[in-house]
């Protein structure tokens, strides 16, 4: 199942590379050293 899942995750972000698909723009959050939150907006060309 986590195969399939990073397959399609992967699939996903070469077609955003290709052409307009709607996987172009994605939420990336993580923790600082702070632990605060980060949230990055990451956009695929």
């Amino acid at each position: 199942m986590k195969d399939i899942i990073h397959q399609k995750l992967w699939r996903s972000l070469d077609l955003a590379t290709r052409e307009r698909f709607p996987f172009t723009m994605m939420q990336l959050a993580t923790i600082g050293m702070d632990g605060a939150p980060r949230v990055r907006t990451v956009v695929v060309r």
